[in-house]
């Protein structure tokens, strides 16, 4: 086995990682957007949604502070640290939501605060698929 051999094994690792960090970040945000639109401030458990997607985007940004950052794969990292930002900022809106009861300016305003960063998110993850998984990325 060459080193180009063992280049490539560590890139593959490192992709492989980098989208196991995506498919967390893609089911937490699901999870707080379904709690979004669905739920309302009496269901159990609703802040969970929120600490869900924190954690998950806290994770991604631990993970790639401790780990280098393959030769090529720059671009990949920025989408990642921006997925994870923004989808920290949506959850920190959706526990602001819970902060305003009732119907007010206020609060439609970190509603739709929390949709756009979930949709901006979503927009960077989008565009990641195909970066970290190359021709099997989904159509």
């Amino acid at each position: 086995m060459g080193a180009s051999d063992v280049q490539r094994g560590r890139e593959q690792q490192w992709r492989t990682a980098a989208w196991d960090h995506v498919g967390s970040l893609i089911s937490a945000e699901r999870r707080l957007r379904f709690a979004l639109d669905v739920e309302d401030e009496t269901t159990p458990h609703r802040m969970d949604r929120a600490d869900g997607l924190t954690e998950a985007c806290r994770s991604l940004s631990e993970w790639l502070t401790a780990t280098p950052t393959p030769a090529g794969h720059e671009d990949v990292e920025v989408q990642l640290s921006a997925a994870a930002a923004v989808l920290r900022n949506a959850a920190s809106s959706y526990r602001a939501i819970r902060l305003t009861a009732g119907d007010s300016p206020r609060r439609d305003s970190r509603v739709a605060a929390c949709r756009a960063a979930l949709e901006l998110g979503t927009h960077h993850i989008a565009i990641l698929a195909p970066m970290l998984l190359g021709d099997s990325a989904p159509k």
